[in-house]
């Protein structure tokens, strides 16, 4: 008889298998105990004995840094720190009403009237050997206070500008510089011009609002304040 013709085996009921031994049901269990956990999105709690750690950590270098840092001052680790120069008083600083001049002039005047002071033809005034510059006190403390404005002749040339009035942009001590610079600057051997001459002349025309025109300010009375 061919095996074609031979009945089919019945199927075996899983209850007729035999029970799993305990040893072989540990087995599975610790394959499975062995088995990582699968990943998941995001950051996992930060175990709360690593904060208080990390919290101590914190707390205690900042009890050191507050006992050892000496008020963080500058010289404290300055490797060529003398201590004896804390003793010393610090050196006095003499104002050069020259050299402040000199900056100052360099920041607001040397793109018209150029660093060597001899100006634009045509467009700006030279400020060298010119009696606007030289010959009184008040003319150019007037014209750099309030401005000046219209037809000018200076050293045989006619210019026709507009000074912009410097007043509200620089304080006495500053216009007392810039203009003692250029008085002695370039060749120019006119005093210097104080602090107390500006203020004083601030205080006679400086709330002008319209700027000068060459007859008005040449017509100004000379300040009284001496130069110191």
């Amino acid at each position: 008889m061919s095996d074609s013709t031979l009945p089919p085996e019945p199927e075996k009921d899983r209850n007729d298998e035999p029970a799993l031994s305990d040893a072989e049901v540990q087995r599975m269990h610790s394959q499975i105990l062995r088995e990582k956990e699968e990943p998941r999105e995001g950051f996992p709690p930060v175990p709360i004995f690593l904060l208080f750690v990390f919290a101590t950590v914190v707390f205690t270098c900042g009890i050191y840094m507050g006992k050892n840092s000496a008020g963080f001052r500058w010289d404290v680790y300055d490797p060529n720190f003398d201590p004896a120069q804390l003793n010393e008083a610090p050196a006095q600083v003499v104002y050069d009403p020259v050299a402040a001049g000199e900056r100052i002039f360099s920041q607001n005047c040397v793109a018209c009237h150029q660093s060597d002071g001899q100006g634009l033809p045509g467009a700006f005034p030279p400020l060298v050997g010119t009696a606007w510059v030289q010959d009184s006190r008040i003319v150019p403390t007037a014209v750099l206070l309030n401005g000046l404005n219209g037809p000018i002749e200076v050293a045989g040339s006619t210019y026709n500008g507009n000074m912009p009035a410097f007043g509200g942009l620089l304080s006495d001590r500053d216009i007392a510089a810039v203009l003692t610079y250029i008085r002695q600057a370039w060749g120019n051997t006119a005093g210097p011009i104080t602090e107390a001459q500006v203020a004083e002349a601030r205080q006679a025309h400086g709330s002008r609002a319209a700027p000068w025109t060459a007859e008005e300010v040449f017509s100004l009375s000379e300040l009284s304040t001496p130069v110191e």
